[in-house]
């Protein structure tokens, strides 16, 4: 029954981690700088 929905939910969360967090899991310092200059959120 699960293994119905097994890419459902894959690709799900891929979407939600690709959202979440662009930069990737294990983010190189330079890139996340890169990601969170352009952010809308950081006060100038």
């Amino acid at each position: 029954e699960f293994a119905e929905y097994r890419l459902l939910v894959y690709g799900a969360v891929l979407v939600f981690m690709m959202l979440r967090r662009p930069e990737g899991l294990l983010p190189e310092a330079r890139r996340k700088l890169e990601l969170h200059e352009m952010s809308p959120d950081v006060a100038e």
